[in-house]
């Protein structure tokens, strides 16, 4: 049941693309990416617009499903990756190998447990404090929304801990077993947002879309891993490190999150729903070339632990170079169709348009989103040591974005969309760079140094 091992050693060896391992990861990313227009067509035409800004909120709650995913659980994947060559699945289910490697990555899935479960009962806490946040101003605009925020919250933290099973299976030779169930996951997802959207209400539509979320990777898991899931409960948490490890990537994500997820929020709360739906629109156009490029980084992730393991330091900077590469083009290329997509729809369809920032303040969005795509490969190369040094720099420059954000929202959407894109290319970026460059020249000294002995 090895089925990514014969496509992990082509890219090792060649570097090709595609592969069968990214075409799924990008099929999946890329119908959330195409399905994105249709939303927005449905919310613009079917929804109004007090509903559309506080269906961008609770859209921003559900998204931390795969925020953690993409985010903490990565290291999760880089913990199991170091371990892969000596793990094999059964044909039950259940994970296999050498017995020190097999306890040690079931101790991987135990801590991770302990991990997601703290993030499980804090995110539950929001519930009330969203309640108090929004329902108020949501029943002054007519929208109802104490039942979609309960669902979305309690299914979200519902769906935490079935992350580092999912990891640990992407992480041991999984990766196309797992893609092809989040192909389904999506499509299913989706389309019962757009019955939502077309036939209940934007909220519910949410709530929709978050329970098909959680229960299709649930029901999969007890179908074709039933056997791994009852390891993993009666395994030990034996690696340590990885709670350290994964506090780190945890923050560096959440971060990394909180700054564009707050702009609208922060809108909201100052300027009121119409506001805050026009930044939210045209926050879903912009980070749709983020969301492909993020899968394009995501989908080597797997590979940069096991090819610093097995083959050195300039395989993996090479491996990360093309990767990092790569996905800056694919969001440069994204974020000039969706500049044209916003001019296009300003255009020729204004009644769309008013619901949308300018064009030119699109294309801002969009220059932040390549400037995020740069922390993230910046952080996932230095992540493959199981390593988090890039944090406190992130944490750094996205609070101060948060800050200015918070400062520039009760001028209006336009200005706080504004400050916030310079904040992030001219705080954020150099902040994150500066720390990454100090990184690696302690790591070029300490190679000088083992060459010199």
């Amino acid at each position: 049941m090895n089925d990514d091992a014969p496509h992990v050693a082509t890219i090792r060896q060649s570097g090709r693309w595609p592969d069968r391992a990214l075409g799924l990861v990008l099929a999946t990313r890329l119908l959330a990416v195409l399905a994105g227009p249709v939303t927005l067509y449905l919310v613009a035409t079917r929804r109004t617009l007090p509903e559309q800004g506080f269906f961008f909120v609770l859209v921003n709650v559900q998204a931390l499903a795969s925020l953690v995913e993409l985010g903490v659980g990565t290291i999760v994947v880089q913990f199991i990756s170091h371990e892969s060559p000596s793990l094999h699945w059964r044909r039950d289910g259940a994970l296999d190998g050498e017995p020190a490697a097999l306890e040690r990555a079931l101790g991987v899935v135990r801590q991770g447990w302990r991990w997601y479960g703290i993030l499980a009962l804090l995110l539950l806490l929001a519930v009330p404090v969203g309640l108090g946040a929004f329902d108020a101003a949501a029943a002054r605009a007519g929208v109802s929304f104490a039942a979609a925020w309960t669902v979305v919250v309690v299914g979200t933290a519902a769906y935490l801990p079935l992350v580092p099973l999912l990891c640990t299976l992407e992480g041991a030779h999984g990766l196309l077993r797992v893609q092809s169930m989040r192909l389904v996951q999506s499509t299913t997802a989706i389309l019962a947002l757009w019955i939502g959207l077309v036939g209940v209400g934007a909220l519910e539509a949410v709530s929709m879309f978050a329970l098909c979320w959680l229960v299709i990777p649930a029901a999969w898991l007890l179908w074709k891993h039933r056997a791994f899931v009852a390891q993993a409960l009666r395994a030990r948490s034996s690696e340590p490190s990885l709670a350290a490890a994964q506090w780190r990537t945890g923050g560096i994500w959440l971060v990394l999150w909180a700054a564009p997820q707050l702009l609208p929020q922060l809108v909201l709360a100052a300027r009121g729903a119409a506001d805050a739906g026009r930044i939210g629109m045209s926050l879903a156009i912009a980070t749709a070339p983020v969301t492909l490029a993020g899968a394009w980084l995501q989908s080597r992730y797997p590979q940069y632990a096991a090819t610093l393991a097995r083959s050195g330091r300039q395989a993996l900077d090479d491996l990360a170079r093309r990767a990092g590469a790569r996905a800056l083009g694919v969001c440069a290329l994204g974020g000039m169709a969706a500049t044209g997509a916003a001019w296009l729809i300003h255009r020729f369809l204004p009644r769309f348009g008013d619901r949308l920032l300018s064009p030119a303040l699109v294309a801002a969005l969009c220059a932040t989103g390549l400037g995020w795509i740069a922390i993230h490969a910046l952080a996932a190369y230095l992540r493959a040591e199981r390593r988090e040094p890039l944090f406190a720099g992130a944490a750094l420059g996205a609070g101060l974005t948060i800050v200015a954000t918070a400062f520039a929202a009760p001028r209006g959407a336009e200005i706080a969309t504004l400050v916030y894109s310079l904040a992030v290319l001219a705080l954020a970026v150099p902040i994150v760079s500066i720390a990454f460059r100090a990184e690696r020249a302690k790591r070029v000294d300490v190679r000088a140094d083992v060459s010199g002995d």
